[in-house]
């Protein structure tokens, strides 16, 4: 079903409509999620310890100005993607859709389909399969209201997240990995095959499996733990090989 959501088929391109302040505001169940990802690694119970000593509350980010809803899929995945690359807890997106196509699919699959459309490939290495283990709890709230004039439907998404990680982990994984390839001192000419063979030679002499005292701790699943850290589990080496890979330009998977 989701495949039909391809492109811009949700959200139809109109003149620019601002939702009606006097507009009865509809709020949706939430749906708690957990990473499938982490299916058998960490229980629902360790994950839930994670969200109360985070302290994350929905509403406590703020949003400045007037919100600026989506009108195309991809806009409404690119709000998602860089709150969840900023690792924010608490966070709104804002989609605005027509009102045929609202009464089709519903608030929750047009959730589910803004969400499938943050963790596309891109070349940056930060995101698409990177991004999609980063987190580990997601539960959002959709409420919507309806223009006017009852041709479309502002819908609004609050988030609460749980990650393996923060903003500042990330910022320090970027920053040492960007300097070692630096030090590998790649050029124009350097092909591929070097750049895996000289990343994967480094990752596999220089970085340690973790003891089994670190396992159950989220960051040490992390692309942080393996390069700032020097130790890490299997997952902290994919990601750390994926954004690695992606930055010099080696897609990958």
């Amino acid at each position: 079903m989701l495949a039909l959501f391809s492109g811009n088929v949700l959200a139809e391109e109109t003149e620019q409509y601002e939702p009606d302040p006097e507009a009865e505001v509809i709020v949706l169940d939430t749906v708690t999620q957990y990473n499938p990802e982490y299916e058998g690694v960490f229980t629902h119970e360790q994950i839930d310890a994670l969200e109360e000593q985070s302290g994350s509350k929905r509403g406590l980010t703020a949003t400045a100005g007037t919100p600026q809803y989506a009108t195309t899929l991809a806009e409404a995945g690119a709000q998602l993607r860089s709150c969840l690359k900023a690792c924010q807890t608490s966070f709104s997106v804002y989609f605005r859709e027509t009102k045929r196509l609202f009464d089709e699919y519903g608030a929750n699959i047009i959730e589910i389909t803004i969400w499938n459309e943050a963790f596309k490939i891109t070349t940056d290495g930060r995101e698409g399969d990177y991004l999609s283990r980063t987190w580990m709890k997601r539960d959002p709230s959709p409420s919507y209201s309806i223009s006017e004039d009852g041709n479309y439907v502002f819908i609004t998404i609050d988030y609460l997240l749980t990650y393996t990680t923060n903003a500042e982990y990330e910022r320090q994984m970027a920053a040492y990995a960007d300097e070692l390839i630096g030090d590998f001192g790649f050029t124009r000419q350097t092909s591929a095959y070097d750049k895996i063979k000289t990343i994967y030679d480094y990752v596999i002499t220089n970085i340690r499996y973790t003891s089994d005292e670190n396992i159950d701790l989220p960051l040490y699943h992390t692309a942080y733990s393996a390069i700032v850290l020097k130790e890490t589990v299997c997952e902290g080496y994919a990601m750390l090989l994926y954004y690695m890979f992606w930055r010099c330009g080696i897609p990958c998977r």
